[in-house]
């Protein structure tokens, strides 16, 4: 368990895990109990995760985590929905929303993501725009940066030149810029390219 004084070791008391396939729908949920540790109460984690395929190379899902200390004194929930389309063999669209509930916060707690993809043998171009509220708090997890909007873009040509000993040139560029979402200010931007 992370604290502010850093990570602690915490005895498990008990836990349990399902997981299977009906009807279609694939799903997984574990349940875990652990012991007090010095000023760490005993707590209860559980994850539930339901997945069905759709469309052949397609699916969309949901999560639901639940946190809760003994005697209810804190508790963070978590629950989020997700797809994942392929489209014409070449087109592909992912994302995610989700929102927590974290005990004495209750605004300014989603995240979600968009992805588009369009990719051939020769060509790809992704988009990909995830956003992050500062109180977003996923404590069966991580964020590694809240209050943020960021905005990538990454080309890459993969041409077939027909000489025998190359087979294959990939040439990449991509591009991220992260804002501040409160604000709108840009934090940092990175930019790559390779051969």
């Amino acid at each position: 368990v992370s604290t502010q004084q850093g990570n602690i070791p915490v005895p498990i008391f008990a836990g349990a895990k399902i997981t299977g396939d009906i009807a279609g729908f694939q799903f997984g949920a574990i349940n875990m109990h652990t012991d007090n540790k010095d000023s760490i109460p005993q707590t209860n984690y559980g994850v539930v995760r339901v997945k069905k395929k759709i469309l052949g190379r397609s699916y969309i899902g949901g999560i639901l985590t639940n946190k809760i200390a003994s005697g209810g004194e804190h508790y963070n929930r978590v629950g989020g929905v997700d797809g994942n389309f392929v489209l014409f063999d070449k087109l592909l669209l992912r994302g995610f929303l989700t929102q927590s509930d974290t005990f004495g916060t209750k605004e300014k707690n989603l995240a979600h993501q968009g992805v588009l993809r369009w990719d051939t043998d020769q060509l790809r171009i992704e988009l990909e725009r995830p956003r992050i509220d500062e109180n977003f708090n996923p404590e069966i997890g991580f964020v590694l940066r809240k209050n943020m909007i960021k905005k990538k873009l990454r080309t890459t040509w993969r041409p077939r030149p027909g000489i025998d000993s190359i087979r294959q040139i990939t040439i990449s560029s991509g591009h991220e810029w992260f804002n501040n979402q409160t604000t709108g200010s840009l934090e940092s931007r990175e930019n790559d390219f390779y051969v």
